[in-house]
């Protein structure tokens, strides 16, 4: 369980975990199990979208093999030159959860999360 959840809390290594999804992952802070962090997500299906975006993430683990996570964005903005920096409008926020529990020798790990749509002018 210590494994998975250190995994999970490795952010700046979320880039090279979740790629290509993450392109960029940067730990910002971090408080004891309060983490703020930066991710530029990427996807291409017909077109090509890059979001930069900030979170605040909380770890809680109350015994049992058991821990959870609340994940918040804080900022959400369309990335106009992927290889530049941020310069899209803002797109909004959006929560996240996670449930993380280790019985029988074994990690299993849920997530809920909120999707992001938009449509460039």
């Amino acid at each position: 369980m210590g494994d998975a959840v250190r995994l999970l809390q490795d952010y700046d290594r979320h880039a090279e975990i979740c790629s290509p999804a993450v392109a960029r992952s940067t730990l910002l802070a971090r408080d004891g199990q309060q983490f703020r962090l930066s991710l530029r997500f990427h996807t291409k299906k017909v077109i090509a979208v890059t979001l930069d975006s900030e979170h605040d993430a909380v770890f809680i683990a109350p015994a049992g093999g058991r821990a959870s996570s609340r994940i918040r964005s804080t900022r959400i903005v369309e990335v106009n030159d992927a290889k530049g920096a941020a310069q899209g409008r803002t797109v909004g926020n959006c929560p996240a959860r996670a449930a993380h529990e280790a019985r029988d020798g074994r990690s299993r790990y849920t997530a809920r999360s909120c999707a992001v749509y938009f449509f460039s002018s």
